[in-house]
């Protein structure tokens, strides 16, 4: 079952599925050229901070509008709140969505890491059957390692599904900021928006590790296959 639809309740979440294709997109635009945006960055570190800012603050812009719309989405009674009930299926949607996306993103990381190493081989004039072998050799690295990111991303929803009950309570309570037993729009929103401490920590209390996969992708990108 995908990321856009959940058995629980027939609930489908197709703003949470355009949420992380947004995180996808931005993350492949980035990591396209990673050595001209290091070159960018050396050049003039103010000017770069500075584009990356904008560029966080109009990605937000978007991602906040695709967040108020999967509310509503879970607001199933239309009270303005989300019960514990409603919040049990935005998790699960959630948990189900962030899995799907870390693969993509890490099959684009790989992708664009092998075609970087796939140009320095080109690049060094080995003979051809030379070449050969050593692009085979990376393809079977990059196969068997994806099956390990696989592995560890399937596990942690896993993890998340055997321990639902568990895990929805803790993240019902941190989201929970004001207490009244409801999870309210701007909770929610705070809880989405990336690379801040209530988004890690909401992933945490999920049982998904950011900073593992943190780690995955810095190494899938140093080519460390």
């Amino acid at each position: 079952m995908g990321c856009g639809s959940s058995g629980l309740m027939g609930a489908s979440a197709p703003y949470l599925k355009k949420y992380f294709e947004t995180l996808e997109k931005e993350a492949g635009e980035l990591g396209a050229d990673p050595m001209a945006l290091m070159v960018e960055m050396l050049e003039d570190p103010e000017a770069f901070q500075e584009k990356m800012l904008k560029r966080q603050e109009e990605l937000n812009k978007k991602l906040e509008v695709l967040i108020h719309q999967s509310f509503d989405n879970h607001d199933k009674d239309k009270s303005g709140k989300l019960s514990a009930g409603e919040s049990a299926v935005f998790f699960s949607n959630y948990a189900k969505c962030l899995s799907a996306s870390n693969k993509g993103m890490m099959n684009m990381l790989m992708k664009t890491a092998m075609e970087a190493m796939g140009q320095a081989l080109k690049q060094a004039g080995l003979p051809s059957e030379m070449l050969a072998a050593m692009r085979n050799e990376q393809q079977a690295e990059m196969k068997q390692m994806m099956k390990q990111i696989n592995d560890i991303i399937d596990e942690m929803l896993k993890g998340y599904q055997e321990n639902k009950a568990e895990r929805d309570a803790k993240a019902f309570e941190l989201l929970d900021t004001k207490k009244d037993g409801q999870l309210e729009r701007d909770e929610v929103v705070a809880a989405l928006m990336p690379n801040t401490e209530q988004n890690q920590a909401f992933m945490y209390a999920l049982g998904f590790d950011p900073r593992k996969i943190e780690r995955i992708a810095q190494k899938v990108q140093g080519g460390r296959f």
